[in-house]
């Protein structure tokens, strides 16, 4: 009985795998009808909307974060974007460094009806 479900639950586990590879991990949570460029990455260390940049400081859900001096910034047509795109409103996906240091934001959609 235990080999059965064993086996159910990797044909189940293999199965989603191959079946959702255009689908990326973020997307699922952001929103799972949206779907996000293979540019962005699989995976985010946040989400969310920014609520206040200013110098090498963002907060976003409240939280204030540290921006990388080597910061990157991609929209779902650029690759490579300008930091001067990213809005108070906007909802983005972030990476940080080990010292939790934003170095890359994918803006996910516009705020404020942008």
């Amino acid at each position: 009985m235990i080999d059965k479900l064993l086996r159910v639950v990797l044909v189940f586990l293999a199965a989603s795998f191959f079946l959702d590879k255009g689908v990326s991990s973020a997307q699922k949570k952001f929103r799972p009808e949206m779907v996000l460029p293979s540019h962005f990455p699989e995976f985010f260390d946040g989400l969310g909307k920014i609520e206040r940049m200013e110098g090498d400081e963002i907060v976003i859900n409240e939280k204030l974060l540290k921006i990388s001096a080597r910061l990157t910034v991609a929209t779902k047509r650029s690759q490579h974007a300008s930091r001067d795109l990213l809005k108070v409103g906007d909802t983005v996906g972030f990476t940080t460094n080990s010292v939790g240091e934003i170095t890359g934001i994918w803006l996910i959609e516009s705020g404020a009806g942008r």
